[in-house]
């Protein structure tokens, strides 16, 4: 019986694993190479989008994320994939409206990944991260 057990869970956490992974990488993402205030290395982050024009929207999940606090010390990033290959200059919008334009633009982009994703991440202190083409 516990040999079931162990193999019932097993299952279990690699679906949820597996779930989880496709929810966050299965496309319309972009890579954002930002620079590590402490080092000086590349970080390299995959984040969601959306766009308004010439104008990208990201959503950067919390203040604590390291590429978040790289912003303060280089704004000015490589943004890769979804053929939005460029520099740009990103900008935090935090304060509640852009919270909720965020939240509410990501809801409808990527529906059930958005939905899995915030039952495992807590999305509330989320902000809107604009990023400008340098071009």
């Amino acid at each position: 019986m516990s040999k079931i057990i162990v193999v019932v869970l097993t299952f279990a956490v690699c679906s949820l694993s597996l779930t989880t992974y496709l929810a966050l990488e299965a496309g319309d993402v972009v890579e954002v190479e930002t620079v590590d205030c402490g080092s000086g290395d590349i970080r390299r982050t995959h984040i969601w989008f959306t766009q308004q024009g010439r104008l990208l929207l990201l959503e950067a999940g919390t203040p604590a994320n390291p590429w978040v606090q790289d912003i303060g010390c280089q704004p000015i990033v490589r943004l890769s994939g979804s053929s939005l290959d460029g520099e740009y200059t990103l900008r935090i919008r935090d304060d509640p409206a852009s919270h909720l334009k965020i939240r509410s633009l990501m809801r409808a982009k990527y529906g059930w990944r958005d939905r899995w994703v915030a039952l495992i991440f807590d999305t509330s202190a989320s902000m809107l991260v604009e990023a400008i083409p340098s071009r």
